[in-house]
């Protein structure tokens, strides 16, 4: 479960890195204008991609449910601690998981989500 759940906080953050289509009642900027941003090449979007998580933290909660009941809510924390690319779309992740009074370390391989 908190293998799934580190899949989709990966998830959310590569979907948060996509621009959303254009508004079509908005013009289009004119080519070559200064406004434009040149365009990152895909070392330099893994590179970033590599920057933004190493040494993030991620907090939350969660809660056992048990036979229909659920107990009380805990926190929980991620803190990754490292990203390294694996080759093609996969990735290493080095995280601590520290949740109850249980801290522990984690290498989890995320990539080719969602086929």
């Amino acid at each position: 479960m908190k293998r799934n759940f580190l899949s989709l906080i990966i998830v959310g953050v590569l979907l948060a890195g996509q621009t959303p289509a254009q508004d079509a009642s908005k013009p289009a900027a004119a080519v070559g204008t200064a406004a434009e941003k040149p365009k990152q090449t895909q070392e330099e979007l893994e590179e970033t991609f590599k920057k933004t998580l190493t040494n993030a933290t991620l907090t939350g909660r969660w809660c056992l449910v048990q036979d229909g009941k659920t107990h009380a809510r805990q926190r929980d924390k991620y803190t990754i601690t490292a990203v390294n690319k694996i080759g093609g779309d996969m990735w290493l992740i080095h995280a601590r998981i520290q949740y109850g009074k249980k801290t522990s370390p984690r290498l989890c391989r995320a990539g080719e989500m969602g086929r």
